[in-house]
């Protein structure tokens, strides 16, 4: 981990910034489906089938690299700012790469076309990384970025809250919750940019 670690602080903005774009091409690609619907659906045998193979995975590999990108970036921004100092910043940063780590379950998923698996795998990790975010900054209150840090935590419910209305409730159009996601994902460039300088 020793290791691992002085890369995770040197590449935090990075990643911050490159995930937070693939997050924004993920909310695009789930949201407003440009390419097509990947509706999932259960055919004759009682098997798990969706109707857009190609749109599926990709929107699945997307989803997994902002996620894996996402994770490494919170806890390399927290090291790098030296954040987690109690139990709730170091809770939120094993949330953060655990949710990061959904990422990768995702892109399983996407291999093996499963549909459950991919949402199951989003929602936790999309989760986990927002709540990490909030931990790591209600821990470091008052030093720097801290501001930044929990907006992009309240930001990242919103996104997640919003994307269930969408199935939810009928006034909840999907482009108001893609419109959501992609602040959240610009957040996480602009939080990555202001890093790069400290």
């Amino acid at each position: 981990m020793n290791r691992l670690d002085p890369l995770a602080q040197r590449w935090a903005p990075a990643a911050a910034m490159l995930g937070g774009l693939v997050w924004i091409a993920y909310t695009l690609a789930a949201m407003l489906q440009p390419w097509g619907s990947y509706a999932a659906y259960t055919d004759a045998q009682g098997n798990n089938a969706i109707t857009n193979a190609p749109v599926f995975q990709l929107t699945a590999l997307l989803g997994g690299a902002a996620l894996l990108l996402l994770g490494v970036a919170m806890a390399g921004a927290t090291r790098r700012l030296g954040l987690p100092d109690r139990l709730p910043g170091q809770t939120g940063v094993v949330l953060g790469l655990v949710g990061g780590a959904a990422g990768l379950l995702l892109w399983l998923s996407a291999l093996l076309m499963q549909p459950a698996l991919a949402t199951a795998a989003m929602n936790a990790g999309a989760l986990m990384v927002a709540v990490g975010v909030l931990l790591v900054a209600i821990d470091g209150a008052g030093r720097t970025l801290t501001p930044s840090l929990f907006l992009i935590g309240a930001l990242g419910l919103a996104a997640i809250f919003a994307a269930a209305l969408v199935s939810l409730v009928s006034w909840m159009l999907p482009v108001y919750a893609a419109l959501v996601m992609a602040m959240y994902g610009f957040t996480w460039v602009r939080f990555g940019s202001i890093l790069a300088k400290v």
